[in-house]
């Protein structure tokens, strides 16, 4: 770890934050996460987005630091502003469940939207559901089905089951609409800089 330990001493924020994921994914070096916590937090407070969003995280399950979830909204507030869609879906799942904030199912459309746009499948899911629910946003059965069909495409089985299920709630029309619209859904293009993997159970950043 030498090559990162020694910039990451002289305050280069990404040798940080690389070097406190390799220390929370055990890569390379013993699992540690005081150290993982201690080299994220160094690099999210100089605004690199991953560290932000992986330093919320640790807050949120008590890891290396004391479970606050206060911190961890605010790291992942951060990290969503800068792009990091997995921030975007933590901070929407706060605001649906009441956590550390006060619950708001409209700023939880706002932020799973942002991610789902972005193509993050479990987004997608609640964003569907929180249209076929009318929580937060305008019920839609139409709006939902296209979501659980993006989410059903991108290999969530549940929304497979709520595909099926509401293709015989829609009339024709309103069916048809609905999978065209979640045909021709395109994922808009993410800052890869800002969504970097870091551990061995993330998909993306």
């Amino acid at each position: 770890l030498d090559h990162l330990t020694s910039p990451a001493r002289s305050g280069d924020m990404k040798p940080e934050r690389d070097l406190g994921l390799k220390y929370l994914a055990g890569d390379g070096v013993q699992a540690d996460e005081s150290q993982a916590a201690r080299w994220l937090m160094r690099a999210a407070y100089r605004g690199e987005p991953t560290a932000e969003y992986w330093l919320g995280t640790l807050y949120a399950r008590g890891q290396g630091v004391p479970e606050d979830a206060f911190q961890a909204n605010h790291w992942y507030e951060a990290a969503a502003q800068k792009g990091n869609r997995r921030a975007m879906h933590s901070f929407a799942v706060a605001y649906f469940q009441g956590w550390g904030v006060e619950k708001n199912f409209a700023e939880a459309a706002r932020w799973f939207r942002s991610a789902a746009d972005l193509g993050f499948v479990d987004s997608q899911f609640n964003l569907a559901v929180l249209y076929e629910r009318g929580a937060g946003i305008q019920q839609s059965l139409t709006d939902a089905y296209k979501w659980y069909a993006i989410a059903a495409k991108g290999g969530d089985k549940e929304a497979e089951t709520r595909v099926a299920v509401l293709a015989t709630q829609l009339a024709p029309a309103d069916l048809a609409l609905a999978q065209q619209a979640a045909a021709s859904f395109k994922p808009q293009p993410m800052d890869e800089s800002a969504n970097l993997a870091g551990s061995p159970s993330s998909t993306d950043g």
